[in-house]
């Protein structure tokens, strides 16, 4: 599954064809989880600025580019589409051959970025595989009822690198991971896994092509993104299990990295200023689903289980784990307190929260996170606003 993550909720792609559980088993709302089904291997997603909608991409035979309406949970096919359109931008990607052509099974949608643009028209960046291995451009226009996407341009990659993740730039340019070289076999995979050093970084412009990026050789970079100035890169290093932060156009290079202890996929700002990174630990059969938040200046990593938090809204029989107390102490401490001293009162947690404390609540944590605000200090303020709330509701 992927996981896109925004400031009050969490919303999980369920997979048609892929390594989840059979419909029959239900997809009811878990906690803030809330499910939206009949998807066709999901492999990115890319929200649309001030909007209900969500593009996905498609990593299975037969994938495509979809978009997803968070309102009404339906799903409509863009591209390969007959309703598609075609707008060959010459002059930025002159190097194009031209636009897709009939790929049938072997079209695949891989990593997706969404680079916002004037008046709802956006420029949508995707890690094609299939004919050929490129990075295809598409206009999305979103301000018709039903949003357009037109195909513009695209940028086939050099052999052989094997394209994973993409951020768009300002002149129509790109930056995008090798992940792991086309032509390798298991052995290699399973030595990148270990750790060993098989891919990087590369940036493509208009007019001078593609080029490596200094200092971004990595164990499997996979996710990918880009500070607001263009000085540095994030990216997720799966086979290293780390957060890699890159310096971009500075002599010397700076690189720092910090262990996830998981396999790093997928990286998106959050609003808070901080990056969430998603991907897989374990080992089968007890393969797990991690999130974290990474402080870009500090690296301090923060852990966001999907299970536990996804939880702890809602449920008060939730437990946290101690990795989860060592590294949320304000969520432990405002649990405890309203496990501990208010559970005889059998109240649900989400019945007691009401929505500007559950506001503080979220703000209150971020300045814990972000080093502003000690966890004493906010567990302290927490109660106190707690403890009026229900003295009130008790007397009223």
């Amino acid at each position: 599954m992927k996981v896109l993550m925004s400031l009050g909720f969490i919303i999980t792609l369920s997979l048609v064809g892929g390594s989840v559980a059979a419909k029959a088993a239900g997809y009811d709302a878990t906690g803030n989880v809330r499910f939206i089904c009949d998807q066709l291997g999901p492999e990115d997603l890319a929200a649309v600025p001030g909007s209900d909608w969500v593009l996905s991409s498609g990593m299975l035979a037969n994938g495509a580019i979809r978009l997803i309406n968070l309102r009404d949970k339906s799903t409509t096919v863009l591209f390969p589409s007959a309703a598609s359109r075609e707008r060959p931008n010459k002059k930025t990607y002159e190097s194009c051959p031209g636009p897709i052509g009939s790929e049938g099974d072997k079209f695949r949608a891989h990593g997706l970025y969404l680079r916002p643009g004037q008046n709802a028209v956006h420029t949508l960046y995707v890690v094609h595989h299939g004919g050929r291995e490129s990075i295809e451009v598409f206009e999305f226009d979103a301000r018709p009822k039903a949003p357009t996407l037109t195909w513009i341009g695209c940028a086939v990659a050099p052999d052989p690198i094997g394209l994973n993740s993409v951020v768009g730039l300002s002149d129509g340019g790109f930056i995008t991971t090798n992940f792991l070289p086309r032509g390798t076999d298991a052995a290699a995979r399973e030595r990148m896994m270990a750790g060993e050093i098989n891919g990087e970084v590369w940036e493509w412009h208009p007019g001078t092509g593609w080029k490596k990026v200094p200092g971004s050789e990595a164990a499997g970079p996979n996710g990918l993104e880009i500070s607001k100035d263009g000085k540095w890169l994030y990216i997720g290093g799966w086979g290293s299990q780390s957060f890699i932060r890159l310096s971009r156009g500075q002599t010397p290079v700076k690189k720092d990295s910090v262990s996830v202890g998981f396999h790093l996929d997928n990286l998106r700002w959050a609003p808070d200023g901080t990056l969430l990174a998603a991907g897989q630990g374990g080992t089968a059969p007890s393969q797990t689903s991690n999130v974290v938040k990474v402080n870009p200046t500090t690296l301090k990593v923060q852990e966001l289980s999907v299970n536990e938090l996804g939880q702890l809204p809602n449920n008060v029989s939730f437990t946290p784990s101690a990795s989860f107390q060592a590294q949320q102490p304000l969520l432990t401490a405002q649990y405890k307190y309203i496990q501990v001293d208010h559970y005889a009162l059998g109240e649900a947690f989400d019945n007691i929260m009401p929505g500007t404390i559950d506001s503080y609540w979220y703000q209150t944590n971020s300045a814990v996170f972000g080093g502003t605000l000690s966890a004493s200090s906010a567990a302290s303020s927490m109660q106190s606003q707690m403890k009026n709330y229900l003295a009130t509701a008790a007397s009223g």
